[in-house]
């Protein structure tokens, strides 16, 4: 009964959650990079000077953007335009889509996201 009320509070339609292995990353793929990333989150990704930060980068947008798509339940929408930035205190937030909320958390080998998408 105590998650009813919650949920209704927060008025929750869908949930999206995914997981990457980051062994699956190929930094010299160009074209999954191209494919994925908006104009801002490519100039954060060319910014990065360490390999280990671009692996976590693309892993967690990846994931990220993959549990909006299953939260949005829309298979017209393309990854490039889910764009995941990161607030001033660090919070990844979806840009172009306000009623996504947005977790995305890491370990060495695995990003995991979770998106919850608001009324």
């Amino acid at each position: 009964m105590q998650i009813q009320k919650m949920t209704k509070t927060n008025n929750i339609i869908n949930v999206g959650i995914d997981m990457i292995s980051k062994n699956r990353i190929d930094l010299n793929n160009q074209l999954f990079i191209k494919k994925i990333f908006s104009i801002d989150e490519k100039k954060i990704f060319d910014s990065l000077i360490n390999d280990e930060a671009k692996i976590s980068f693309i892993s967690s947008r990846w994931a990220a953007k993959e549990a909006i798509y299953k939260a949005l339940n829309n298979k017209d929408i393309l990854f490039i335009n889910i764009e995941i930035l990161n607030d001033e205190n660090g919070k990844p937030y979806c840009s172009n889509h306000n009623k996504i909320i947005l977790s995305i958390s890491h370990t060495e080998v695995h990003c995991i996201a979770v998106a919850l998408l608001l009324k």
